[in-house]
C-alpha cells in the first residue's frame, strides 16, 4: 500500500485503537499525538515527489493524494502544530483519550487537505479538520468557550455548504467556467472559514477562552485550512475577482488596526492580528499559487509566526524569549512584504499600495501583541518584557543590506518588515494605560446584537399594536363601504380568521417563502 494512502488513515486508525483498547498503561495522549504528528513530518521533509490517482472515488475522476511542493508545506505547517502541540499537552496530566482522538480525527483531516488533489478529496479534509479543531475546543476545561464555538461551528456549516454548492456544479458542468454567482461563494467560503473580517468575531474571546496548545491549533489551522483548500481546488486562482479579494482584504486589515489596538489582552490583540494576516492570505490567494507554490511557503511562514506567540507566554525572560520573538516579527514582516507583492502584481498603479498596507497592519499587530504578552515568570499586568526590541529592525537592515548587495528578487518588499515593527512599538508606547478596553469585546456581535435587538422590539411592537390597529381600520372602512348581509358575513369571518392567526406568524410564513424561493433560485 503506498505511503501517501497510509498517511491520513493512520491517526483515525490510532484514534480507534485509543478508544477500543481497554489497557490502563497506555501512554499519555500528548504523546500519542506528537509521535503520530512526527509521520507528516517526516514524510514531507525526507520522501520524494510521488502521486496515487483514486479514479473511483465518488463522482470525480481526477481525485489523487500527491506529494508536491504545495503538499509540503501543507504537511510541514499542520504536521509541526501537532507535534508541538502534543509536546505541550505533556505537560498537563488532565487530558483525557477523547481529546488525544479529537486531536487525531483533526490530524487526519488536515493531512487528507494536504495531500488532495481533485473536489472530493479537498472537501473530506476540510470536514474532518473543522469538526476535529472544534471537538479539540470543547474539551477546554469550563465553559467560556461555548459562545465562540458556537458561532464557529456556524461558520464551517455555512461555508461547508457555499463548497458542496461549488462541487456539484463543477461535477454537473466540467468544461463550464465558474459564473459570478459560483466565484462570490468561493471567496465566501474561504473568508468564513479562514476568519477573514468580519468572519473573525470568534476567533478573540476563543483565544483568550482556551489554553495554549488549543490557542496554538486556533491560531494557524483555520486559516491554513482556507488557504490550503483554495489552493488545491484553483491552483491557478481566480483572477476574475483578484481585485475585490485585495480590496476586501484591505479594508478587513484596516477594521483589524483599529480594533485590535483598542483591546489589552494580549490573546485578544492576537485574534486581530491574525484576522489581519488572515485578509493578506486571502488577497494573495485570489492571485493564485505562483511557480514554485511559493505563496504555500509565504503562508506557512506567516502563520507558523502567528502560533508562535501563545507559546512566548510559555518561555521566561532571558535572551532565548527576546530573540524567539525578534525573528518571528522579523518573518512575519518579510514574507508579509512578499505576499503583499505578490497579491499587488494584479492591480493597477494606482491600488497597488493596498496590498502592502494590509501586510504592514498584519506586522504592526502582531508586534503590539508581542510587546503586551508577559513572561512565565511576569507578575500578570501586561506588561511586555521583551528587551530587545530593537532586534527585529537589526535583523530587517540586515536583510536589506544583503538584498541590495545580491539584487535578490522581492526587494521591495523587505521595508515593510523594519517599518512595521517600528509603527508597532510605537502604537504600543503611545496607547493609554487601561484595564478595560473602550470598545467591548466583540467588536462587531455587541452593536449588532444591540441593533438587531431594537429592530426586533420595533418589530414587535408594530405587529401587535399598529398593524391590528391598521386593520381594525381596515375592516371599519370595508363594512362602511358595503352594508349588505352577506358581506358582512364575510368580513367578520375573514376578521375572526385574521384574529386567530397573529401578524407575527403571517410575517414568519411570508419570511419562509421568500428564503425557499431564493434558495430556489
Amino acid at each position: 500500500m503506498s505511503l501517501l494512502l497510509a498517511l491520513p488513515m493512520l491517526p483515525l486508525a490510532v484514534a480507534a485503537w485509543l478508544a477500543r483498547s481497554s489497557r490502563t498503561d497506555l501512554p499519555g495522549a500528548g504523546w500519542i499525538v506528537a509521535l503520530v504528528a512526527a509521520l507528516p513530518v517526516a514524510v514531507a521533509a525526507l520522501a520524494a515527489g510521488e502521486r496515487l490517482a483514486l479514479p473511483d472515488l465518488l463522482v470525480l475522476g481526477n481525485s489523487a493524494l500527491v506529494l508536491d511542493e504545495t503538499s509540503r508545506a501543507a504537511l510541514l505547517l499542520f504536521g509541526g502544530l501537532w507535534v508541538t502541540a502534543g509536546l505541550l499537552l505533556t505537560r498537563h496530566d488532565d487530558v483525557p483519550g477523547a481529546g488525544a482522538a479529537a486531536l487525531l480525527v483533526g490530524l487526519s483531516g488536515a493531512v487528507t487537505l494536504a495531500l488532495a488533489e481533485g473536489g472530493p478529496l479537498v472537501y473530506a479534509g476540510l470536514l474532518a479538520t473543522g469538526y476535529g479543531l472544534y471537538a479539540v475546543m470543547a474539551g477546554e476545561p469550563g465553559d467560556a468557550w461555548r459562545r465562540a464555538g458556537r458561532t464557529m461551528v456556524v461558520l464551517l456549516v455555512v461555508s461547508d455548504l457555499l463548497v458542496f454548492e461549488v462541487l456539484l456544479s463543477q461535477a454537473a458542468h466540467p468544461a463550464a467556467a465558474l459564473g459570478p454567482g459560483l466565484l462570490a461563494l468561493v471567496i465566501v467560503a474561504m473568508a468564513l472559514r479562514g476568519g477573514v473580517p468580519p468572519a473573525h468575531a470568534w476567533l478573540p474571546p476563543a483565544l483568550a477562552a482556551v489554553r495554549p496548545p488549543t490557542a496554538m491549533l486556533l491560531v494557524a489551522v483555520p486559516p491554513g485550512a482556507a488557504l490550503f483548500g483554495f489552493l488545491k481546488m484553483f491552483p491557478g486562482g481566480l483572477p476574475e475577482v483578484a481585485a475585490a479579494c485585495i480590496l476586501l482584504g484591505s479594508a478587513g486589515a484596516v477594521w483589524m488596526l483599529f480594533a485590535g489596538l483598542a483591546r489589552s489582552r494580549p490573546r485578544t490583540t492576537l485574534g486581530y492580528a491574525l484576522g489581519a494576516t488572515a485578509a493578506l492570505l486571502l488577497s494573495a490567494a485570489s492571485t493564485g499559487a505562483g511557480p514554485g507554490a511559493g505563496l504555500a511557503w509565504l503562508g506557512v511562514a506567516l502563520l507558523a509566526c502567528c502560533a508562535a506567540l501563545p507559546l512566548v507566554a510559555l518561555l521566561r525572560p532571558g535572551s532565548a524569549r527576546d530573540t524567539a520573538i525578534a525573528v518571528a516579527l522579523g518573518v512575519h514582516g518579510l514574507a508579509g512584504g512578499l505576499a503583499a507583492l505578490h497579491a499587488a502584481a494584479v492591480l493597477p498603479r494606482w491600488g497597488a499600495w493596498l496590498a502592502p498596507v494590509g501586510a504592514l497592519i498584519a506586522t504592526l499587530l502582531l508586534t503590539v501583541t508581542a510587546r503586551r504578552t508577559p513572561a512565565a515568570a511576569a507578575d500578570g499586568t501586561g506588561e511586555g518584557t521583551t528587551r530587545l526590541v530593537f532586534a527585529p529592525l537589526a535583523l530587517a537592515a540586515a536583510a536589506l543590506g544583503l538584498a541590495w548587495g545580491t539584487r535578490v528578487p522581492g526587494f521591495d518588499a523587505l521595508w515593510l518588515a523594519p517599518v512595521a515593527v517600528t509603527l508597532g512599538l510605537v502604537a504600543y508606547r503611545v496607547l493609554p494605560r487601561r484595564r478595560r478596553p473602550h470598545v467591548p469585546r466583540g467588536d462587531l456581535p455587541g452593536p449588532v446584537e444591540r441593533g438587531v435587538g431594537v429592530l426586533a422590539s420595533a418589530l414587535h411592537a408594530a405587529c401587535m399594536r399598529d398593524l391590528p390597529r391598521l386593520r381594525d381600520r381596515l375592516i371599519a372602512s370595508l363594512l362602511g363601504l358595503w352594508d349588505g348581509e352577506a358581506w358582512s358575513r364575510r368580513i367578520l369571518y375573514l376578521d375572526l380568521r385574521l384574529r386567530a392567526w397573529p401578524a407575527t406568524s403571517l410575517m414568519l410564513l411570508l419570511f419562509a417563502l421568500g428564503a425557499a424561493w431564493l434558495l430556489a433560485a
